[in-house]
């Protein structure tokens, strides 16, 4: 099939500057994609860009982990206690690297699905492929919030991570309330990137914005919700 030919000239122009459009030009971007869903570049991009700022803060998680078990230690016996603290920096080194991979994927693959359905469900026709390459751009708001994240956890001690936050929770003092639960899943990055996966999906529908971008805030205040119930019920919590 004939590509648009404004399209080809703005793809040559542009380069690789698909990035930086997500920001500035996010509709220009998804129009592109509904032409030419292309992203495994940039899906294995952030993927390795994730990986390797999962292994600069390793040590500081290593580190992390260690006084947050110092600190609450699980009743067991004391031989016992020895053994868990001296795994627990293998343990944190495998699951951070297998995070730091599989975890933009996992939330890509989710929101391309839920796309899907909304559109299966308003009889609008969009592609997976189209919609998976939605959720990797739309992803980027999301991804700088986590290069923020990691500045934070390479520049500040060990005690004051566990009260690092980049939610609305700042504003409040750790406390074990569904009030703070809630807030801090309030992530002003997360709503950038619902915003973009809403529009994105839209572009790729051929509808208005406004039914996929309130789709997506329902479905994330229902996550929200529901984590914050459960951090309130939990034992362990704050």
């Amino acid at each position: 099939m004939a590509q648009d030919p404004q399209i080809v000239e703005r793809e040559k122009r542009s380069g690789g500057c698909r990035f930086l459009r997500a920001f500035y030009a996010p509709r220009q971007l998804f129009e592109e994609l509904a032409d030419k869903p292309s992203f495994l570049a940039m899906a294995l991009a952030l993927t390795a860009i994730n990986l390797v700022l999962v292994v600069v803060a390793l040590p500081k998680l290593q580190a992390l982990t260690l006084h947050m078990f110092e600190q609450n230690p699980p009743p067991v016996p004391p031989e016992e206690l020895e053994r868990v603290r001296a795994l627990l920096p293998k343990q944190v080194a495998i699951g951070g690297v297998a995070s730091g991979v599989l975890f933009p994927w996992v939330i890509w693959l989710l929101v391309a699905l839920a796309l899907k359905i909304y559109a299966a469900f308003s009889t609008k026709e969009a592609p997976y492929r189209t919609l998976f390459a939605v959720a990797v751009f739309g992803y980027l708001p999301v991804f700088l919030g986590s290069i923020i994240a990691y500045v934070l956890i390479l520049a500040l001690p060990v005690q004051s991570l566990p009260h690092v936050t980049l939610s609305l929770a700042a504003f409040l003092p750790q406390q074990k309330t569904l009030l703070y639960n809630f807030l801090a899943q309030c992530n002003p990055f997360t709503w950038w990137s619902l915003v973009l996966w809403g529009l994105g999906g839209a572009v790729a529908m051929r509808t208005k914005p406004s039914g996929p971008v309130l789709y997506m805030f329902g479905l994330w205040l229902l996550v929200a919700l529901l984590l914050a119930a459960l951090g309130t019920l939990s034992p362990g919590a704050a």
